[in-house]
């Protein structure tokens, strides 16, 4: 069959500057689609464990860095190549979310123009080429993967695949043509075969196709079913599969597959490493997916490779996270799915001989998506936009090849054309929008937690930043509802211990922070624990659990200000102070460039009494976060009750806990305490008596007693016309 669109090949020397061109075109529409992605920041979900909270991460490059990555495994993917890409980028950046977001754009911009390149040396259709390589480059699912810092597995791996192909496909060409020269009237063992072939000129691309195979997977497992898509490449296009031609002798399928051998045994010895990993991070697995038994799993994963079909073309209410959903094999939408996907599948097994480019996309398709297909667990989603990064391309071989098989007659081309231009713009069009709603955390789970129904995760991350502003009967609120959604989630139930402890009913909190053990939030929810046996008094079980913690995250500083406090109401202050000394001083400088950290240094200068060195922290954390609003009370209450009277400052304490108490929609009893301090520090002792009554009532009326108590003490204290002053240390 002819088409008028072909081309001659990349191997004909005037139309590469016709090929540069396109190559020039295509990373400009990417440049276009994820125009802005640079400006956009970090994600808390991932990126902060990935990169700005990663100390091993954050020092760069070196040869510690090396040793670490390939050391480490992380939640269930052993990923080293992926983690000396971030430290690079820390190397030549720093903290700045920009060099990573922008990193991410050029590995994505070079996949698909070597995708353009792997086309053409496949086939001589350049334009079909051409668009299939545009429609994987600006497709709004591929905003996940190139959007997402966390994300850099995708688009380095898909680097990697992509020279993997282009370097297996010039070997297949080679041999192809050096088999032809090299027949011999005797039939070839299989073994011999694989030998013949590895002897032949071009035997050093399949070695490079081999190492960059080795280097995707040490980008990311997924690409373990690339054995499966270069034994369809050789079905077709290549045509390697074929008995016989003329008189010549093409190896068989069986020998074909033999010559995978070096990328079958690199595929499994990944996944056995995968599995190990897997299993290691069962316990942690805190989703509704862990859960999951066989069936609704299949019910699941067959939802959502349907719905992925369905995304190609009509991709809205993109997700970061899609809750899985309460299906059986039976539920009515399960069953179309399965029937769909059956169908679809039939026909390309019918049309294999007719219409080949429609089988192997169909079998690319489903091949590559198998490792993420949610029918093995494999993390804790069964649904994910990256998931479709390199098994889209299958579709869209499947689609471009077929439409334009179909547009065979002058006026049908023009129709084709037309399509495929206003598909570009509009998807284009619909990942720039898309990169805005990565912008921040706030943006993305509110956008999640609009498209989606019942989103445990997003909900979570919502009440996390009401419960950050100081708007804890919201916090609380929606933390419910997410327990009500899934009960027993440990992030849920962190969250009501910290919004239980902010309200400074500290013993309530217990329950919940025991729901906690054996989960990702463990650490944190001991931490939080220990404050609660603190303020029991119950310092031998509080010394236990932090001398566990202190076993795994010794340079946490958040233990650090626990231990101190310990220490403190142990009466061992010089003790306190010199442990204190010892881990801010092992800070790793740029984390200092994070507001939270800066608020936590500043807490713990603060809990050994080192006023001087605390404010200049807290100072910093309001800067970076002007609505921190712990970071606003309790610098506050500093500049109002500093023993010091050179750290005290009565108008400036006012301005920040007044800032605290609007924030938190005048609902928060601790911040108005504050405010009452601070007037008493600026003269204003009649307001101070009157706030320091409305903080007294409301800590009364939300079960507070022991804030109601302290703040009836000091409203006494106003009274007399007498600041109150913290004791000097």
């Amino acid at each position: 069959m002819t088409d008028s669109t072909a081309v001659p090949g990349i191997t004909q020397r005037h139309s590469f500057a016709l090929l540069l061109g396109v190559a020039a075109g295509l990373v400009c529409l990417t440049i276009l689609a994820f125009f802005g992605v640079w400006n956009n920041g970090f994600i808390n979900y991932d990126d902060n464990t990935y990169v700005f909270l990663n100390p091993d991460v954050v020092r760069g490059l070196d040869w510690q860095t090396v040793e670490w990555a390939f050391g480490h495994v992380d939640a269930c993917h052993w990923v080293p190549l992926t983690w000396l890409s971030y430290a690079l980028d820390c190397q030549m950046f720093g903290l700045n979310p920009a060099g990573c977001h922008t990193t991410n754009l050029i590995l994505h911009s070079a996949s698909v123009v070597l995708l353009f390149f792997v086309l053409q040396s496949l086939t001589s259709f350049i334009w079909r080429n051409a668009l299939v390589a545009a429609l994987f480059g600006t497709h709004p699912l591929r905003v996940e993967s190139v959007a997402w810092i966390a994300e850099r597995k995708d688009v380095l791996s898909g680097f990697f695949f992509m020279l993997s192909l282009l370097a297996y496909v010039r070997f297949a060409r080679s041999a192809q043509v050096t088999g032809q020269r090299c027949v011999s009237s005797n039939q070839p063992s299989d073994l011999q075969t694989m030998e013949a072939g590895l002897r032949f000129p071009s035997s050093r691309f399949y070695w490079l196709a081999v190492f960059f195979f080795a280097c995707g997977l040490l980008s990311k497992p997924m690409l373990v079913t690339m054995p499966f898509v270069l034994l369809l490449l050789d079905a077709w296009p290549l045509k390697r599969i074929e008995l016989s031609i003329s008189n010549f002798q093409f190896p068989t399928l069986k020998q074909l597959v033999l010559e995978k051998i070096p990328f079958i045994v690199l595929s499994g010895i990944i996944s056995i490493v995968t599995y190990l990993a897997q299993e290691a991070a069962k316990s942690a697995w805190s989703t509704s997916t862990a859960g999951l038994s066989p069936l609704p799993r299949l019910a699941n994963a067959l939802h959502a490779t349907a719905t992925y079909l369905w995304q190609q073309f009509w991709p809205t209410n993109l997700a970061v996270y899609y809750p899985p959903q309460p299906f059986t094999l039976f539920s009515p939408i399960v069953l179309t799915s399965a029937s769909v996907l059956l169908v679809v599948t039939i026909v390309a097994v019918f049309l294999w001989r007719s219409r080949p480019h429609f089988t192997m996309g169909w079998f690319w398709f489903l091949g590559v998506l198998l490792p993420v297909s949610g029918l093995v667990q494999s993390g804790d989603m069964i649904q994910a936009d990256r998931f479709t990064y390199l098994p889209s391309i299958g579709l869209f071989i499947l689609i471009v090849w077929s439409l334009a098989e179909f547009a065979s007659r002058p006026v049908a081309k023009i129709g084709f054309r037309l399509v495929a231009v206003a598909a570009l713009c509009l998807f284009a069009v619909k990942s720039h929008r898309q990169v805005g709603l990565w912008k921040d955390t706030r943006t993305l789970f509110t956008h999640t937690a609009r498209v989606t129904h019942n989103n445990h995760v997003a909900l979570a991350f919502l009440a996390d930043f009401e419960l950050t502003e100081g708007r804890l009967s919201q916090a609380e609120a929606t933390t419910k509802q997410v327990l009500k959604i899934l009960p027993g989630y440990p992030r849920a139930e962190y969250l009501m211990a910290s919004i239980l402890q902010m309200q400074g009913r500290m013993q309530e909190a217990i329950p919940y922070l025991e729901q906690c053990i054996g989960s990702e939030v463990a650490v944190p929810g001991r931490a939080r624990m220990i404050l609660s046996l603190i303020d029991a008094g119950r310092f031998a079980e509080a010394d236990t659990i932090l001398y566990q913690l202190w076993q795994v995250a010794s340079g946490d500083p958040n233990l650090a200000l626990m231990k101190a406090a310990l220490l403190r109401n142990q009466g061992q202050s010089n003790e306190a102070k010199e442990l204190f000394r010892k881990v801010v001083a092992a800070q790793t400088p740029p984390l200092a460039d994070n507001p939270t950290m800066n608020f936590e240094i500043a807490e713990l200068f603060w809990a050994v009494g080192d006023a001087p060195k605390a404010s200049p922290f807290y100072a910093k954390a309001i800067e970076q976060s002007p609505r921190h609003v712990n970071a606003l009370n309790n610098y506050s209450w500093l500049l109002a009750t500093e023993a010091n009277a050179q750290q005290r400052n009565g108008a400036r304490a006012v301005e920040l806990a007044e800032r605290a108490c609007k924030a938190t929609e005048w609902k928060q009893p601790v911040f108005m305490g504050t405010l009452a301090a601070a007037y008493a520090e600026a003269g204003r002792f009649d307001d101070a008596a009157k706030m320091a009554a409305r903080a007294h009532d409301m800590a009364k009326a939300n079960g507070m007693e022991g804030v109601a108590k302290r703040n009836e003490e000091l409203m006494e204290l106003y009274r007399q016309g007498k600041p109150y002053r913290e004791p000097a240390q």
